[in-house]
């Protein structure tokens, strides 16, 4: 294998072992820190749509107390005596649909006295099949009571608030308020690409996670998709156990379709917020970064390769005028010029050739022309002189030693 060939492949390996380090590391370091970064995210949502939600169910209050707060509504129920006094109860009607008027959300509300008994009831809307209990009304403050709602509805909230008129209590007004923002709240899948949903849900009396909104791969979810409790390996199921998780495998959605998500759940309330993005789209980032950063090796063991290539070629030019150098001395050229190109290690020994091959020079110089002397003055002797070997045999003769003998 010639030298050129040897730096070439050195070149190449040492440009292979780079590549392999590079990609390993950006395999690593950067395929952690886009997944860490994608975890951060899905949990900034679903913390995000937590405080939504919990804004949403204080504007339910909010609205609920607001009719409530009606000191004429508050004067009439505390006499009570509706069926005696059917005017008194006609102008409770007429309080509570001015109520509904000014606020489409409100479906139907019942007045109850102290005992919880229904006094009058106005509804709009139709009665709804899934009803589930959140917690017990308390006597003292605003209570969502219970979610209900139809499948493939938006859900309706109960708000339970208690009346009170001079400090005594009166009973209490039930409002049902559509709550649009569940819906809202799961149709926003902004930064969560094609694949994106948001699931809210509630723990049923069953200890199953029931859809509340309808899902992007599921329109028609709302009371409909159930999730038995058994199954841990879909989110929803920790979001309405109330564990706050997220992970990028080992989890699949209710489609069976492997996920990467985060959950949020409302103080073990049994309301429950996933975020969540299929796993082949959430790690496709990371994926061609990796590609990327291998294709990019590659080319930079290409372009390597190609200059070593030129490097031996040209440390192998300059070897080759060495080598060309050397072995015109060895046959006796005289004149040889060899001049060091570079500032390296082959520039030194071409400088040492040359230097060799001028000090031969000088060196043929002188023997030449000490001969030159010596047979002057061994033919133009005036006494006889010979060259004799070591064997007694006459070699040389000069002209006055001819002269002598002929």
């Amino acid at each position: 294998m010639n030298l050129r060939l040897r730096q070439t492949c050195l070149i190449g390996a040492v440009g292979i072992a780079c590549t392999v380090v590079a990609v390993l590391s950006v395999h690593h370091f950067a395929g952690t820190a886009l997944r860490e970064a994608k975890l951060v995210q899905l949990q900034g949502l679903a913390w995000n749509k937590r405080e939504e939600l919990r804004a949403a169910q204080r504007g339910w209050q909010r609205q609920a107390t607001l009719i409530a707060s009606r000191t004429q509504l508050r004067r009439l129920i505390a006499q009570g005596e509706f069926e005696q006094h059917p005017e008194r109860a006609a102008q409770v009607v007429r309080i509570l649909r001015d109520a509904i008027n000014s606020a489409p959300e409100v479906e139907n509300i019942r007045v109850l006295d102290r005992g919880g008994r229904e006094l009058l009831a106005l509804s709009y809307g139709v009665p709804a099949d899934n009803r589930i209990p959140l917690r017990s009304a308390d006597p003292d403050f605003v209570t969502l009571t219970e979610i209900h709602g139809k499948p493939r509805e938006i859900p309706v909230a109960t708000i339970q608030v208690p009346l009170r008129l001079e400090g005594e209590s009166i009973g209490a007004l039930q409002v049902d308020l559509r709550a649009i923002e569940v819906q809202t709240l799961a149709a926003n899948v902004f930064g969560l690409g094609e694949s994106g949903e948001i699931i809210v849900a509630i723990r049923n009396q069953a200890g199953q996670a029931l859809f509340l909104g309808n899902a992007q791969h599921q329109p028609n979810a709302a009371f409909a998709v159930q999730i038995p409790a058994e199954r841990t390996d879909i989110p929803v199921t920790l979001a309405v156990r109330g564990e706050s998780h997220a992970a990028l495998t080992g989890f699949v959605d209710y489609r069976d379709v492997p996920v990467a998500f985060a959950t949020a759940s409302l103080d073990r309330t049994g309301w429950g917020i996933v975020v969540k993005q299929d796993l082949q789209e959430a790690l496709a980032p990371i994926r061609q970064l990796q590609w990327r950063a291998f294709w990019a090796m590659a080319l930079i063991t290409v372009l390597a390769l190609l200059l070593g290539a030129w490097l031996s070629g040209y440390d192998a030019s300059r070897l080759r005028a060495v080598q060309g150098a050397v072995s015109a001395i060895r046959r006796g050229q005289r004149g040889v010029v060899l001049r060091g190109r570079g500032n390296d290690e082959l520039s030194d020994l071409a400088d040492a050739v040359q230097a060799l091959a001028t000090e031969l020079d000088h060196a043929v110089g002188r023997l030449t022309a000490s001969e030159a002397r010596f047979r002057q003055a061994f033919d133009n002797a005036p006494i006889g002189m010979a060259l004799v070997s070591t064997d007694g045999k006459w070699l040389q003769v000069n002209n006055a030693l001819a002269k002598m003998l002929q």
